[in-house]
């Protein structure tokens, strides 16, 4: 699902650094076990 754009800001989940727009870049999440496209992980 990165082609798409969960947060609604006009960039796609690939090039979003914070791509469910919750204050954490997508990499922090993955590195720590959430989910990038999850806002309340």
């Amino acid at each position: 699902d990165w082609d798409v754009d969960y947060d609604g800001d006009g960039l796609n989940n690939l090039v979003d650094m914070d791509s469910d727009n919750d204050g954490v870049q997508d990499n922090a999440e993955i590195v720590q076990g959430f989910d990038p496209g999850d806002n309340n992980a």
